[in-house]
C-alpha cells in the first residue's frame, strides 16, 4: 500500500503541475488574442481611410440587442483596390470604448493599400475578425486548469492518504522472529 501510495502520491503532483502549466498558457494566449482585437479596433466617423494589407480582413460592428435583425445596422461601402465581402453568419461581439459592439458585416482585401470606408452618421467600429481559435483556447485553458489541477490534486491526496495509512501498517506489524521451536529436526535423528 506504501508503494501504490507513492506512486499516486507523483502522478497527482505531476498531473496537478501539468494541467495548470498548460492551462494557463492556453489561456493567457487565447486572452492575448482577443485583447489584440480590441487594441486594433478603430472608430468609423463619416468616409474614413485606412491602409490594409493582402490577405488582411475586417469585421465591422455596431452596438445593438443580442438579434441583430431587430436593430437598424449601419449601411457601410468600402472602395478601394480590391475589397471582397464575405458572408459570415458567425456574429461575435466585445466591448469597445465600454459599448458592447456586435459585428454585421466582414470584408476581405485582396490587394494592398489605402481603403475608404463609409457608414454614414452610425456609430461603426471596425476591427480584425474576432478569432474564435482565441476565445476557444482561453475558455479551455482556464477549465484545463481548473478541472485538471482539481483532478491531480485529488489523485495526490489519496496517495498521500494511501502512503501514511501503509507506512503506520508497516510499523504495526512485528517482523518474524524464525520458528518457533528453533532450527528444525532432521528426520531420523533425536536428541
Amino acid at each position: 500500500m506504501t508503494r501504490v501510495g507513492k506512486v499516486l502520491t507523483f502522478l497527482g503532483v505531476v498531473a496537478l503541475v501539468l494541467s495548470v502549466g498548460a492551462g494557463v498558457l492556453l489561456a493567457v494566449t487565447g486572452i492575448s488574442k482577443v485583447t489584440d482585437q480590441t487594441n486594433s479596433a478603430f472608430e468609423i466617423h463619416g468616409p474614413t481611410t485606412k491602409h490594409f494589407w493582402a490577405d488582411e480582413s475586417l469585421a465591422l460592428y455596431a452596438p445593438g440587442t443580442q438579434n441583430a435583425f431587430e436593430d437598424a445596422l449601419p449601411q457601410c461601402t468600402i472602395t478601394g483596390p480590391g475589397v471582397q465581402r464575405q458572408a459570415s453568419n458567425v456574429a461575435s461581439s466585445f466591448t469597445y470604448n465600454h459599448t458592447t459592439v456586435r459585428s454585421f458585416a466582414q470584408y476581405s482585401f485582396t490587394e494592398t493599400g489605402d481603403y475608404v470606408i463609409d457608414c454614414g452618421n452610425g456609430y461603426v467600429v471596425g476591427a480584425p475578425p474576432l478569432a474564435v481559435g482565441g476565445v476557444l483556447s482561453g475558455v479551455g485553458g482556464i477549465l484545463l486548469a481548473v478541472f485538471g489541477g482539481l483532478f491531480g490534486l485529488f489523485i495526490a491526496i489519496v496517495g498521500i492518504v494511501l502512503w501514511v495509512v501503509g507506512r503506520n501498517r508497516d510499523r504495526r506489524t512485528p517482523p518474524p522472529l524464525g520458528p518457533p521451536e528453533g532450527p528444525a529436526a532432521r528426520p531420523g535423528f533425536t536428541l
